[in-house]
């Protein structure tokens, strides 16, 4: 009877120390998934923002092109 005690108390020992350890492990990816998802919307926003502008120069580019643009001449660089 003891022997079977001893194992019963090994084996519980190991599991809660095998469950100690995969709670961890968990609370560890899910901080870093949170901290990920975090960076990648401001990765978004921001390429929006780089987006946008791009966006204006482009148009702005071409507002100037067409108003500095000789009348009866190509157009172009």
């Amino acid at each position: 009877m003891k022997l079977f005690r001893a194992q019963r108390n090994l084996h519980l020992a190991g599991f809660a120390l095998l469950l100690s350890f995969l709670a961890r492990r968990l609370v560890t990816l899910l901080s870093q998934q949170a901290v990920l998802g975090a960076s990648s919307d401001a990765f978004r926003k921001q390429a929006e923002g780089a987006s946008a502008a791009a966006r204006r120069y482009m148009e702005d580019n071409d507002a100037l092109r067409k108003v500095t643009a000789a009348p009866g001449s190509p157009s172009g660089p």
